[in-house]
This record gives structure tokens, sequence and C-alpha cells, in this order.
């Protein structure tokens, strides 16, 4: 496949990874030998309810928590979907009749998307707190907007365009000392970690959240599975009704496979993530320096400094002339060149308007049709950066 391009360079991890080979050999077992349900009762089925129970324990290990506050999902889509809508269920059960969400302007679409559905539906009362021109969003701007009825805020830890850090922990401090103070459950925290394991650490008390969102595409693990993790004192209603797995918030049949698949992505990821961060670090570095060296009207979208930007992530706004490109041209004839990038969320790509929501969201309206998401994975070299210039280069002084 692609035979005909000389040279590949894979620059859009953020969007998916490849199944490694660690991963692939720990599935092979549970996608034809043993493939029974788990909910059987006969011995042989047992083994996939105990594989299930082992990847289960595996990932609580890894965050530092509870077997039983894991619950396996479809993936990042759907962990968000049941930390929102579960957490408004359980509000509106206990009299909050029109909850009161708070998320940040540039959310994941998996997000964004649903809370601006329910606050139009009138379900919810919604809040959207933009973030600096640095990509990060200050804690005080989200503390100025709590009020009583607000049952949750949403942050994600790693913005998914431009890798920027958010202050999730610090956010999650202070939110528990307002309800404290209200003697309430309310607000929750749900934070999407989707990019997280690669460049930060996933201990409970490191991610700072009530609940917790991981995606096996991003780490080098199947495509279907993630996981949502449900600290034990959030009430949480269940948005997928049937045969009770997962102990009841997620009915049916689990893809044994697919969350062996996860747990031992997950695993392999922390393992490799030291090495991993010092690599992408170097190259984030020369890829910076280079882009000095190219003569190439470019700015950087969000923070370059050190703590406030993960090291796989750079998000770089173009110009040719002093007028801004097409991203989404500049995009296909990088492709062409086997060069494969993203002009922002691939899940916005099959949209009218893919202009990146996370650089308009921080006050970059002339660059979100005009930038490029590039996102390293673990066989990335300077080689590769300097393949990617030239090519830059050549596209843009034409």
């Amino acid at each position: 496949m692609f035979k005909w391009l000389q040279t590949t360079v894979y620059a859009d991890t953020a969007a998916a990874t490849p199944v490694s080979k660690r991963v692939q050999q720990a599935m092979r077992p549970f996608q034809a030998e043993v493939f029974y349900n788990p909910s059987s009762l006969y011995p042989t089925a047992r083994e996939a309810k105990q594989a299930v129970d082992t990847a289960r324990k595996s990932v609580a290990e890894l965050m530092s928590v509870q077997p039983q506050t894991i619950v396996f999902t479809s993936g990042g889509t759907e962990s968000a979907h049941l930390a929102i809508q579960g957490v408004i269920g359980k509000a509106r059960e206990k009299g909050i009749a029109i909850p009161h969400i708070i998320t940040t302007s540039f959310e994941h679409p998996a997000v964004l998307e649903l809370v601006r559905s329910l606050h139009t539906q009138g379900i919810i009362a919604l809040t959207e707190v933009a973030p600096q021109e640095n990509g990060i969003v200050k804690v005080q701007d989200v503390l100025d907007v709590l009020h009583t009825d607000t049952v949750l805020v949403c942050c994600m830890l790693v913005n998914n365009e431009l890798g920027t850090i958010q202050p999730v922990r610090k956010i999650s401090a202070e939110v528990k000392k307002f309800r404290e103070m209200k003697h309430s459950v309310y607000p929750l925290i749900y934070t999407d970690a989707a990019q997280v394991p690669q460049a930060l650490g996933i201990n409970r008390d490191q991610l700072g959240a009530d609940l917790v969102s991981f995606d096996g595409a991003k780490i080098h693990g199947p495509k279907g599975v993630g996981c949502l993790y449900i600290e034990q004192h959030v009430p949480i209603a269940p948005i997928q009704l049937g045969g009770g797995q997962e102990s009841g918030m997620r009915s049916g049949t689990e893809p044994v496979a697919l969350i062996v698949g996860f747990a031992e992505a997950l695993k392999e990821t922390i393992e490799i993530q030291k090495s991993q961060i010092e690599l992408h670090t170097t190259v984030q570095k020369y890829f910076l320096k280079q882009l000095e060296q190219s003569g190439l009207e470019y700015e950087i979208n969000g923070s370059t400094k050190a703590g406030e930007r993960i090291p796989q992530n750079l998000n770089v706004c173009f110009k040719k002339a002093g007028t801004s490109i097409n991203s989404e041209f500049l995009t296909i004839q990088l492709g062409e060149k086997g060069i494969m990038v993203s002009p922002g969320a691939s899940c916005t790509s099959n949209k009218t308007d893919s202009a990146s929501q996370s650089v308009e969201a921080i006050g970059k309206p002339s660059c979100a049709s005009s930038s490029i998401r590039f996102t390293f994975g673990r066989k990335v070299t300077c080689k590769h950066i300097d393949v990617i210039i030239k090519s830059l280069k050549t596209l843009l002084s034409k």
C-alpha cells in the first residue's frame, strides 16, 4: 500500500496509533480461541471472564484505584457521554431540574457537541470558559462561574489539538473546597485524558478528577475500546441499559479481546513513558529550531514552555507572503508526499467547516483554517523532521 511514496512520515498519532506487537500478542488468544461470552456459566467462559477481570485490575493498579471504579467502554466518545449524561441524569433524579455544566470552549467535540445539544434542548444550563491565548484555561475563570446548581466541570487534561496541559488538579482542588463549603457532592470534575498516558502520570492523585476517560486508539491499542474511571462517591446513572454488564454501568457483551488489548496498551505506554518523553522532547526542540531557520512564515499555536505542552505535539499556523494558507489543501499536498498530518481534530474532518475549534478558541481566527497539527509516535527521529521541513519549504514557496 502506497508503494509509490518514497518516504512515509506518520505525524498524526493524536488521531490514531498502530496496534503494537505486544498488544496484538496479548489479544490473539481471545480473538479465536477464547471467544466465549464472559457472562456465560460454563467453565470455558470463565476464562474469558477472568481475562476481563485481570484487565480491569491492571488498569486500576496503573491508576492506583479500586478495580470496581473502572468501566470499559467503546472508547473516548462513549466514555464522555457516560460521564456527562450519567451525572446529569442522576442530578435530575435528585431534584436539580436544570443542572448547570461548565466546560471549556476547546474541549473535544465528543464533549462540546453533546453539552451544546443538551443546552439547546433545555436539559442543562451551560457555561463555556475560553482558554487564554497560550492555550491554557485560567483556574479563576472556572471558579468565577461556579454556582449552586453546577453539577459538573468538564476540562480535558491535554488539549487534543494544541497539546497544551490544563490545570485540572488545581481546578479540582478549588472545586472540592466549593462543594465542601456547600456540603454537597457537586460539582464533580470530568477530564478527557485520551492524550495523557504518553506524557503525564495517570495516577488518580496526579489526575485529580472524579471521572477520567482513556481511549485505546491513542495509546497503540485497538480502536473501539476505552474506559471511564468513576470515583466511588460519584452519583451517576447508566445511559446504556440491558444485561447489566460492567456493574450495571455499561450493558452489552464485553469485547474481551479489545479489553485485554486496551489494558496491555496502557501498561506498555506507561512502562516506556520516560524514554518516550525524552525522545519527543528532543524531536520537538529540533522541529522548533528547524522552523526558525527555514525561512517559512509561521507561528506556534499554544504555549511551548516546559510543563505547559506535551512534547509529542506541535500545532503550527502557516502563512505565505503574509496571507493565510488553506490547511486542508496543505494537508492533502503533504499526504501526497507521504507525510500524514491533520489540520485539527480528525473527528471534525467530516464537517463542512473543519476549521480548528481550539485555535479559534485561543483568539486566533485567522489561523483556524491555516494550522497543521503534528503529533509524533514512538519511532520518530530528527530525520523525519528534516523531511517535513523540506516538503513544507517546497510547497509554501510555490
